[in-house]
């Protein structure tokens, strides 16, 4: 069952979140599983301790949907499956859908549906959902979703009621979880398919497809943190001044050296004391010579006599 507004459709964009998109998840390291075949999708319960912030607050799980094939578009297709954890907190929805590709291999996500998919009994009454407890060991939603870049849109609920106002965070196929071809086709059978019609993919996509961003994972920080994202947070800085590294590089002004100028104002001021001791030493003896010699006369080569000065 799909809704009738049709896909949101992934894709590449340019717009870009992360402090008021962020996501940090660690879901119990060792859940069991009770499965309920809704018929369209697979309703699955975890337990135990999982600890998710969006944006900073904390907000509890609610469910787990898988559908196939996907839900989302991804570059304007369906993948071959989807699973969607559901979370809420303060007052708000937030989904996160991780897309499902077949590969074979012995990933976490091929183990984590592996020990699911085969042990799900299909429904003998499809008007009455088959509710299962399945037996799993070291399982856990750790093992599906992705410590990487995701995308990020407000919009309506993308399965039914298809009405509302949701925050939803999307894996790209690039980060996709991985399900053997075996048990992809265990599931085709357990659960009827997401049905799109082309006309109405081309024109919903092309109408009501809002505004996606992306949030990228980078060395400092960013996608999805999980819980071996140790280290790894966002920071959000209220009227910062810009520090090195933030800005563009400016040539910084060189303070001036205080202990140079008071030096050089110490050594003005001595200079004026000596000139002022100079001159209440010789500025008060008129004439310039010293009593009792005369005054030096031009240098004419005559020896002059020594004049004996008067007793006063």
């Amino acid at each position: 069952m799909s809704c009738d507004t049709g896909p949101v459709n992934i894709r590449d964009t340019k717009q870009v979140c992360k402090e008021e998109c962020s996501y940090k998840f660690s879901y119990n390291q060792n859940s069991s599983a009770m499965v309920i075949n809704q018929n369209t999708y697979l309703d699955i319960k975890v337990d135990g301790n999982n600890n998710i912030r969006f944006n900073d607050y904390k907000v509890t799980l609610n469910d787990v949907r898988l559908y196939q094939p996907s839900i989302h578009l991804f570059d304007g297709q369906q993948v071959p499956a989807e699973l969607i954890i559901s979370h809420s907190g303060y007052g708000h929805t937030i989904l996160v859908c991780i897309p499902i590709i077949v590969g074979n291999g012995r990933g976490k996500s091929n183990s984590f549906f592996e020990q699911l998919i085969p042990n799900i009994t299909p429904n003998t009454d499809k008007t009455t959902p088959n509710k299962q407890s399945i037996n799993v060991s070291k399982w856990s939603l750790n093992d599906v979703v992705p410590s990487s870049t995701f995308y990020f849109y407000v919009g309506k609920y993308p399965y039914p009621p298809c009405n509302g106002k949701v925050n939803v965070i999307v894996f790209g196929k690039n980060n996709a979880a991985r399900i053997s071809s075996k048990d992809l086709k265990l599931l085709q059978a357990l659960i009827s398919p997401v049905n799109y019609s082309q006309t109405q993919t081309l024109s919903a996509v092309a109408k009501t497809t809002p505004m996606l961003m992306v949030n990228a994972a980078s060395v400092g920080g960013g996608g999805a943190m999980g819980p071996h994202a140790q280290g790894e947070d966002y920071f959000i800085f209220d009227e910062c001044q810009p520090v090195d590294g933030m800005d563009s590089p400016k040539k910084k002004k060189k303070a001036p050296d205080v202990s140079a100028f008071a030096t050089i104002v110490l050594l003005l001021l001595g200079g004026l004391i000596v000139l002022a001791l100079i001159w209440s030493v010789f500025g008060q003896k008129g004439g310039g010579g010293v009593r009792g010699k005369p005054p030096a006369g031009p240098a004419t080569g005559v020896h002059h006599p020594v004049i004996q000065a008067e007793a006063v």
